[in-house]
């Protein structure tokens, strides 16, 4: 056994003894995610992507009633571009901004959607566009990869990208549903691997229409549904009340 994975094996038991409320408030932002998505291989995201059924924009196609007659949006966390490829082929026409605080990713997004969307290599929490827009977008779990005691701020900075009247689309995995490859115990998980740790908290239905109406605002839909793939996952789709 190596060293790498002898390190691997004592993180996993000392993760497994907590309990699930100790696991919400364990000490973790996701600053504590960086590296791993700084150094896993772009091919091998996607291929994680078409495992779980979402590289070919299931997803992007369920929300996209809320999206088609926008003008505006912002894909937030938008990776290697996954959702942008699928707005572009099922014809969205509106300005896209993409924000993605790791480099690899916006090197690949600068590279294959320079005439598409405007990128800004930030963190999302610390972003600023130079217009409000009509969507938001949070897709593949986005939120998971804050702390449940977090996640509130992380609703409420989304909302603040929006129009009075926009809406922000926020999507996680099925909070009953284990994520594959990870180490899971109740909603939390973190992910061991030779490109870095990844951490992550699915929040429920009931969490997400507490973060929302704490930020004055409330979920007007919610789409549950099955990728490909079958993996169980879910699409809130949120409204500033007026």
């Amino acid at each position: 056994m190596t060293t790498d994975e002898k390190t691997s094996d004592l993180l996993v038991e000392k993760f497994q003894d907590l309990s699930n409320a100790e696991l919400k408030s364990l000490s973790w932002g996701n600053e504590d995610c960086a590296e791993y998505y700084e150094n896993i291989p772009i091919e091998e995201l996607e291929n994680f992507a078409r495992l779980g059924g979402l590289e070919g924009g299931c997803d992007i196609e369920l929300a996209y009633p809320y999206i088609k007659n926008t003008n505006t949006l912002v894909d937030v966390g938008a990776g290697y571009g996954r959702a942008i490829k699928n707005l572009l082929r099922i014809g969205y026409e509106g300005k896209i901004f993409a924000i993605e605080r790791c480099s690899q990713f916006c090197d690949r997004l600068k590279k294959q959607y320079p005439q598409y969307a405007e990128i800004h290599n930030s963190d999302f929490l610390l972003s600023k566009l130079p217009v409000q827009v009509d969507v938001v977008l949070s897709l593949w779990s986005g939120i998971s990869e804050f702390p449940g005691n977090y996640q509130y701020h992380v609703l409420t900075k989304l909302l603040s990208f929006l129009k009075p009247e926009g809406t922000l689309i926020l999507e996680t995995i099925n909070h009953e549903v284990n994520p594959k490859n990870v180490f899971s115990q109740g909603q939390s998980y973190v992910a061991f691997s030779k490109y870095g740790t990844a951490y992550g908290y699915t929040p429920t239905p009931e969490e997400i229409a507490s973060y929302a109406k704490q930020a004055s605002a409330q979920i007007v839909d919610i789409i549950n549904y099955e990728t490909p793939t079958n993996r169980k996952r879910i699409l809130y789709i949120i409204k500033l009340k007026n």
